[in-house]
């Protein structure tokens, strides 16, 4: 096996040198012949008579996109997309391993490198909105939390969560100041937080349910203060109405203050056993 997968690089790398093609993709070539053979390998492990390629095709295949992976970071500036489809070939196949294998580190350094890939080319494009890279990222990192979550190491679990909600939540708030598109901004500020919060509960995860509700308290004061200086809307009718509110909520908790302070102890005794 070794030595057909051997000649069958050497015909690949041949072929492409005949049709001239340029030597950064010939990286991404072979980075995606290194995933094509895991695959290949996880395919033919299934046929008794052929199970002998499994070994050859899979260490082969770490080899060649590892190798792919470092040699494509000299072409990072010339040619970023060529680091970015090796980065992603390697990441693809590090996830497929770390699912065959449980082995979940390599399972987060696979979904890295994706992520990795994915931000190259926003730069590459010049996109310049940071939700794209603002979510993707967060993502990763929540479901990361996830996993060391249900292995038993919650106080790493909360310190990843609480890096990906930072990242997706300060990202939409510095948006939503904005004077001319922060409206949308602020819309969805307001949605990832009640989603977060309903999150919490949810889970009973202390982390997730605070910032969801620090981002919302957060959001609604900072556009209060935008519309007053900003949008120059009377700030007396601000206040007004902002005073209307408290007053009608002050009544609210007054007549209702035993259960409330019911609800409030069992709420506390609740959230003792969060995570």
């Amino acid at each position: 096996p070794y030595g057909a997968i051997g000649f069958g690089g050497l015909t690949l790398f041949s072929l492409l040198a005949w049709q001239q093609v340029d030597m950064g993709w010939r990286l991404v070539a072979f980075s995606g012949l290194g995933f094509g053979l895991y695959a290949l390998g996880l395919v033919l492990h299934r046929i008794p008579n052929l199970a002998m390629w499994r070994q050859p095709t899979r260490y082969t295949a770490i080899f060649l996109t590892g190798a792919m992976a470092l040699i494509s970071w000299g072409y990072v500036l010339s040619a970023t997309a060529v680091t970015a489809i090796c980065l992603g070939f390697a990441g693809a196949l590090y996830l497929l391993l770390a699912y065959s294998h449980q082995l979940y580190y390599l399972g987060y350094a696979g979904a890295g490198l994706i992520q990795v890939a994915w931000i190259m080319l926003l730069i590459r494009q010049a996109i310049t909105q940071p939700q794209f890279y603002a979510i993707p990222t967060g993502v990763y990192f929540i479901g990361v939390s996830v996993l060391e979550r249900r292995n038993g190491r919650f106080l790493f679990a909360n310190y990843l969560e609480g890096f990906g909600l930072a990242i997706l939540l300060i990202t939409t708030f510095i948006q939503s100041l904005d004077p001319l598109s922060g409206f949308i901004y602020f819309l969805l500020l307001f949605a990832e937080g009640i989603f977060f919060i309903w999150l919490g509960a949810i889970r009973r995860c202390k982390v997730t349910f605070f910032a969801g509700l620090a981002a919302t308290s957060m959001n609604v004061v900072a556009q209060l203060i935008v519309v007053i200086n900003v949008y120059d809307v009377n700030r007396w009718l601000v206040t007004i109405g902002t005073g209307l509110l408290l007053i009608i909520a002050a009544i609210l908790v007054e007549r209702k203050r035993e259960e409330i302070i019911t609800r409030t102890h069992e709420w506390r005794e609740s959230m003792a056993t969060w995570q």
